[in-house]
């Protein structure tokens, strides 16, 4: 049975979303495996189905720019989508994806970086599910099952807002957005940087399906949705943008915030409170390392050591190596704490780790 494509074109926001998620519910073992192409017909943000809307969006901002949120059922972090991007989605037979998430990721990308490297974009599979340009993000995937069938999506990325981006998100102040804006210009890329044109997208479609036709050694010939299945996409529609699907998923509140750039950057804030002192940390991790570090805090007595000296110290440290750093810097006789134990000092930076841990 040869691959279905569904060209769906221009849709509208929540139609980018539904497609997948109707096919997959809709998926039988009659049902063709099927790759869809999409463009979204406005901006709007969405969010992974663990995520607490409140919590991860700025909600006033997203309203007041009419940029709509929707919550997708694979996991993953929120993302700003917009009619820069092409989506892609494989809903495919469980059997005819290999079984190993990052084999599978491997697969789905192989022909977007081939694609992207026919229009000169020097693209590669980044493990486990990005694509990179020199270290720079291109690409962004997910995965999960939904009815019967596994689904992986992804994009190509033509231009990028980079400032909605970072407005969008709920962070803890201005310092934290622009280092989050900064961390999105440095660590992500888009076809228009890299190649400085524009490229026809019937272009890109084409060369793209005959890549997945080389890689996946099957015919894919256009299709339609069946009478069914569109009306389990009519009927997630209206469902997906429903108050009580978005709103969910509801977490406890935590002043902390960790935010991914991409698989090798992320961006943070801790505080720390105790009855010695308010900390505060300000990072950025690259390659599980503190690559930037900005300690302040509200103190009952002063350090009667230079905060930035501690910051010294622990930048450049691996997430397993934060207790190490630590014990080292108060070992030196010079490095006292009047009034803030070194157990605090500890505690505040063991909190990176075990936020950064927390988030997939």
């Amino acid at each position: 049975m040869a691959i279905r494509l569904i060209d769906a074109g221009v849709v509208p926001s929540i139609r980018s979303q539904t497609l997948y998620h109707g096919l997959g519910y809709t998926f039988s073992n009659e049902t063709p495996n099927t790759i869809v192409l999409a463009v979204p017909k406005n901006p709007y943000m969405c969010i992974g189905f663990f995520q607490d809307a409140e919590q991860e969006l700025d909600i006033t901002y997203c309203k007041k720019n009419n940029l709509p949120i929707i919550r997708r059922e694979t996991g993953g972090g929120a993302v700003y989508l917009d009619q820069n991007q092409l989506f892609v989605q494989w809903i495919f037979k469980p059997e005819d994806l290999p079984a190993k998430i990052d084999d599978r990721f491997k697969l789905f990308v192989k022909p977007i970086v081939d694609t992207y490297k026919h229009f000169g974009v020097n693209a590669y599979y980044y493990p486990i599910n990005d694509v990179h340009v020199d270290g720079k993000k291109i690409v962004g995937t997910g995965a999960g099952g939904i009815g019967e069938a596994e689904i992986v999506t992804g994009n190509f990325i033509f231009d990028f807002d980079y400032e909605i981006m970072a407005n969008a998100i709920n962070v803890p102040g201005r310092k934290f957005q622009k280092g989050f804006k900064e961390g999105l210009r440095n660590y992500m890329t888009t076809v228009r940087y890299e190649i400085h044109e524009n490229i026809n997208i019937d272009i890109i479609k084409h060369i793209y399906v005959s890549k997945c036709e080389k890689l996946l050694e099957e015919r894919i010939e256009k299709g339609k949705l069946k009478r069914h299945e569109l009306k389990k996409i009519e009927e997630l529609d209206e469902r997906m943008l429903t108050d009580k699907w978005l709103y969910q998923i509801k977490k406890p509140y935590s002043p902390d915030r960790m935010v991914k750039i991409h698989a090798r950057v992320w961006v943070g804030e801790i505080n720390h409170t105790s009855e010695e002192a308010d900390i505060k940390i300000e990072v950025k991790l690259l390659d599980g390392r503190i690559e930037e570090l900005e300690l302040t805090g509200n103190f009952k007595e002063e350090p009667e050591f230079d905060l930035e000296s501690l910051s010294t110290t622990m930048k450049g440290a691996e997430l397993k190596e934060i207790e190490k750093r630590v014990e080292g810097f108060f070992e030196n006789s010079d490095n006292t704490c009047t009034g803030i134990s070194q157990k605090e000092w500890m505690k505040a930076f063991l909190k990176i780790k075990e936020l950064r841990m927390s988030i997939s």
